[in-house]
């Protein structure tokens, strides 16, 4: 039942005068959807065709099967058999309904057979004949894996026949468009496994052995050693003559002797041409066949997420590897891609009004843009209240939110990223001074004695710091031993390595040592400066810009400054510790550009708020903290060592001097 004869069944019915519920768009797909879960579950089905594409692209990507690759070919030729097939038979589709006539327009093509169930039949068919011809060779009737085989068919089965009803379903096709996409599919898919089967693959062991892949194959491992030890090297800013806390020098030896068994040569290749195909054939798509949509906003959205997806894809493809390798080298530049456009995003909006900034967020997302309520945890603090004796702990249970288990793990994450106690606790403590000190321009960071120091400090920041230090106590005792996925006989000896993956490859022990040098001291509490200022821009943003705490933006920024944070102070101890480490990492000076220009995004949006002047109480503390620092900092570098050499200089002439005395005694006597 097409939807352009009658209504659907899986969504409210339009009854009584009552207007039809508005259709919406199925995110940045072509597919448009009636509200409901039936609806939704449609629109999924419609889009598994894209999934099946990306599942193809991923398998090519990672084992380079020509099996996979060939497989692909018969798909594209199917698809390529159905642009000739419609102009041939020329059948329209029905007619659209309105809501699909919003979206897509008049101009449609023809819709015999449908193209999307003679793709699914395609695959679906050809995997169904690869389980029962080639699968079933391998595997003796009877057992297990036979009848994992026979469940495996009948979800391919229900597959094709849900993909094509939802074509259906969703008015974009007649039942006999899809049955016959269906048998045209499926003969197509029986024709291309019978030459698969009996030509092609019989020469796939001759391609494979030939002289040149295998020369080809040589120079792939040879280079990934190279480029895995590989070391960049710049000008010197300021390294002290000391012994590093690391070897370096024997975790650079050790990439040496990395064995490969064929996945490391696959794995860590770029991937350039492949990455490039598929860019060129989305644009492709989206210039020459993809139908025009008039409405301007739509577009303007769709084309600012492919700009940033082309971006992303471009900087995980070209850009240069940063210093983690799990679980793969191209999650981090990609995260590096992110720290990229997000700070073109905040200059972007550093050249805007704090209105057409809050106006330019709002178009993004309808959820933002409102003045905010600010919640003040403050006011009574008793948490025995007597005036309340239905319920005398309502002070308490009133600051039990989500924010408390996300202080715990929030400070969990860091002390794996800053893998140190003292830092860790003194920037605990040091938030926590900053919340009293700004709670009068911030209404959020009022709170109650107890619930800075017993909630917060001591019991989320104090547990989340002491089970992170549990965990990098874990990783530093653990031997690291890397086996190549193909060698591991058992499959959970390769699941338990595929997992693996996940964690880290080495581990390095972060032994700051801040007070062993002027150098180490000014940069700890630079990171310090930049954490806590990190911090507090979290709040100020949301709070000048008008963003919820519960919107996503808020939990995206802090996902991805948890990725770049981890990065950079890897970098940062690096440089420190690392005497043949010259240049300061990109992550790591990306990152400073991010937390300064945020800042300078509160200062001009919330000036107002910003400028509102401190408690004379306040400022005074915090004169009287910078000052002791100060002359600290000036007593242990600068003034403790002269003293020590002139004591050490005395000493040594008194010393001598002893000894002369006890010589021209000796002589005398």
């Amino acid at each position: 039942m097409a939807w352009g004869d009658s209504d659907y069944s899986g969504g409210e019915e339009a009854s009584g005068g009552t207007e039809a519920p508005e259709w919406i768009p199925f995110s940045t797909t072509l597919v448009v959807r009636p509200p409901g879960l039936v609806g939704l579950l449609m629109g999924i089905l419609s889009l598994t065709p894209f999934a099946v594409l990306v599942g193809f692209v991923t398998l090519i990507f990672f084992r380079r099967d020509l099996h996979t690759i060939f497989f692909l070919v018969g798909l594209l030729l199917n698809t390529v058999m159905n642009m000739i097939l419609k102009p041939v038979i020329a059948q329209d589709r029905p007619d659209y309904n309105e809501h699909l006539r919003r979206y897509h327009g008049n101009s449609v093509s023809y819709g015999m057979p449908s193209h999307h169930s003679q793709f699914m039949w395609f695959f679906c068919f050809y995997m169904i004949l690869f389980l029962m011809f080639r699968v079933k060779s391998v595997v003796p009737r009877g057992s297990g894996e036979t009848a994992a085989r026979q469940r495996w068919m009948y979800a391919l089965f229900l597959l094709g026949a849900g993909a094509s009803y939802s074509r259906v379903y969703l008015g974009y096709h007649t039942m006999e468009q899809v049955v016959v996409g269906a048998f045209v599919g499926s003969l197509f898919a029986s024709a291309w496994f019978y030459i698969m089967q009996h030509y092609l693959s019989p020469c796939f062991l001759k391609i494979l052995c030939h002289p040149s892949w295998v020369v080809r194959a040589e120079q792939l491992v040879e280079k990934t050693r190279e480029s895995l030890n590989g070391h960049a090297a710049g000008d010197l800013f300021y390294h002290e003559r000391r012994k590093p806390a690391h070897d370096w020098q024997g975790e650079k030896q050790a990439g040496k002797a990395l064995f490969d068994d064929g996945t490391n040569t696959f794995f860590w290749r770029a991937h350039t041409l492949t990455v490039l195909f598929i860019i060129l054939m989305v644009l492709v798509h989206v210039a020459i066949f993809e139908p025009e949509n008039p409405d301007t906003d739509y577009n303007a959205k769709r084309g600012l997420v492919a700009m940033v997806l082309c971006f992303v894809l471009f900087g995980s493809t070209v850009m240069p590897d940063g210093p983690f390798s799990r679980p793969h080298p191209a999650f981090w530049r990609m995260a590096f891609s992110f720290s990229f456009i997000y700070e073109l995003s905040l200059i972007f909006l550093l050249f805007q009004t704090p209105n057409d900034a809050r106006k330019l967020l709002k178009h993004l997302d309808p959820s933002v843009g409102v003045p905010l309520e600010e919640k003040s945890y403050g006011g009574n603090c008793r948490i025995y209240d007597t005036d309340t004796p239905e319920d005398p702990y309502h002070n308490f249970w009133d600051k039990m939110d989500l924010f408390v288990p996300l202080h715990f793990f929030g400070w969990m994450l860091k002390t794996l990223i800053l893998r140190d106690w003292w830092i860790c606790t003194v920037l605990s403590i040091s938030f926590e001074l900053l919340e009293y000190t700004f709670e009068h321009q911030l209404p959020n960071f009022s709170e109650c004695w107890w619930d800075h120091w017993i909630l917060d400090a001591l019991l989320c920041n104090g547990l989340g710091i002491y089970v992170g230090i549990q965990v990098l106590n874990f990783f530093s005792l653990r031997t690291y031993y890397w086996r190549g996925l193909w060698n591991i006989p058992t499959y959970r000896g390769k699941l338990k390595r595929i997992i693996a993956q996940f964690g880290p490859h080495s581990w390095i022990d972060f032994e700051w040592k801040p007070t062993t040098s002027l150098g180490r001291w000014f940069f700890m509490l630079n990171i310090i400066m930049l954490f806590s200022l990190g911090e507090l821009n979290s709040f100020y943003l949301k709070y000048v810009l008008w963003i919820p705490p519960d919107n996503r933006l808020n939990a995206m920024r802090l996902v991805f400054m948890l990725l770049w944070g981890a990065v950079a102070i890897r970098e940062t101890f690096q440089y420190l510790d690392d005497p043949e480490c010259q240049k300061f990492g990109r992550q790591s000076w990306m990152l400073v550009t991010i937390v300064f220009t945020e800042f300078l995004l509160v200062l001009k949006c919330g000036w107002e708020t910003v400028t509102k002047p401190l408690p004379w109480h306040i400022g005074l503390f915090w004169s009287v903290g910078f000052a002791g620092l100060l002359g600290w900092s000036l007593y242990n570098f600068l003034l403790r060592p002269k003293m020590y050499a002139r004591y050490r200089a005395s000493h040594d002439a008194s010393s001598r001097v002893s000894i002369s005395q006890e010589e021209i005694a000796k002589k005398v006597t």
